[in-house]
């Protein structure tokens, strides 16, 4: 881990990119389901939401710790 996975800004963009990315993402799969079965593209859907979702879990964990951190050293 580099000192920049824990800067709140980088985590904060960071996450809004991921946002930006699964927003894309819904909307290129409501023209695959218009276009083709959508059963032939329903594990590739599955796989990106895992990754999206573990993705922004990340990114609030991180943020978390780094309050806690900093809570941490104002209270101390």
């Amino acid at each position: 881990m580099s000192a920049t996975d824990n800067d709140p800004k980088q985590i904060s963009i960071r996450r809004s990119k991921i946002e930006e990315a699964w927003e894309e993402f819904q909307q290129v799969q409501s023209e695959i389901r218009d276009e083709e079965d959508e059963k032939e593209h329903k594990q590739y859907q599955v796989d990106f939401e895992e990754l999206f979702f573990k993705a922004m879990a990340k990114a609030e964990e991180r943020l978390q710790q780094t309050e806690m951190k900093e809570n941490s050293s104002i209270n101390a």
